[in-house]
């Protein structure tokens, strides 16, 4: 199954360049979104099956929002992006359903190989 990739990251620089970085790399973007709103709204009506997520989103953490959407959505890959790098962090985020978390600046190999591992671990649940 192909990565249909939803990008959410309220730092519109660091979106783009994520988008960017994912379109060069031939995924398939269905979807970037700013706010915890959107995003909710974008996921309700719009079918991904990975999304990357910033850690701070403000009005909850990347974290608690992911153990939203991984337990509500069955399937969905997340990714968790952070300008941190503390290991209990990383940890946090694995445990809230998480597969896999990227540090900013994320670059466009690292990019694809969290895509790739993120896809073959959902895959292989189904």
């Amino acid at each position: 199954m192909e990565p249909k990739i939803i990008v959410i990251d309220p730092s519109d620089f660091s979106r783009r360049l994520t988008v960017e970085m994912l379109e060069d790399l031939n995924f398939t973007v269905m979807g970037e979104a700013n706010s915890l709103e959107r995003a909710q709204e974008i996921i309700k009506n719009v079918y991904c099956n990975i999304c990357l997520v910033d850690m701070n989103l403000g009005e909850i953490s990347g974290i608690e929002f992911c153990e939203n959407l991984t337990e509500n959505n069955e399937g969905l890959g997340v990714i968790l992006t952070t300008y941190l790098t503390l290991e209990k962090l990383k940890i946090d985020a694995i445990l809230s359903g998480a597969i896999d978390v990227l540090e900013h600046p994320i670059d466009k190999k690292s990019l694809e190989k969290s895509i790739i591992y993120v896809q073959k671990t959902i895959t292989e649940k189904e």
